[in-house]
């Protein structure tokens, strides 16, 4: 018996994850001339960008609770998007994957809450990508497990 629901679930599991793949995972694919998974970001915010980076980003600090005070130091922004796609029309998309729970919430209020909820770190990971790759375009998209 452990053997069959062990079998059922795999079965299960592989449909899902083939689904899932064709569904959200594919379009991406066929979109891309360039991938790049898990793109790490390492920058240093120059003294003459600082009050601009501290303009863009302190709504973003203060909703997490942080506190902005970085007038007078270096700063040095560290991160990791899931994905990074160069299209082949030539624009960059950041993907970001996110598994939060909806908690019963219609899925036009769960995607409202994590746009909401997430939009500080979609800036950054705009603002990081833009300088990397040298353009000043860059699209952000977050896909939820429950899509």
């Amino acid at each position: 018996k452990v053997y069959q629901r062990r079998s059922v679930f795999s079965i299960r599991f592989l449909i899902t994850a083939y689904d899932y793949f064709t569904r959200v995972i594919g379009p991406i694919m066929d979109e891309a001339d360039q991938v790049y998974p898990e793109y790490t970001f390492s920058f240093y915010v120059e003294d003459i960008d600082k009050q601009a980076f501290i303009d863009r980003f302190e709504t973003f600090f203060k909703d997490a609770g942080e506190e902005v005070s970085i007038k007078n130091e270096p700063v040095w922004v560290n991160g990791q998007s899931d994905l990074v796609v160069k299209r082949k029309d030539g624009s960059i998309k950041v993907y970001d994957f996110k598994s939060d729970a909806m908690n019963g919430k219609p899925m036009a209020d769960f995607e409202a809450d994590m746009y909401k909820k997430y939009a500080g770190q979609m800036e950054l990971y705009k603002y990081a990508v833009s300088k990397a790759f040298g353009v000043d375009d860059v699209q952000t998209e977050l896909i939820h497990l429950y899509r």
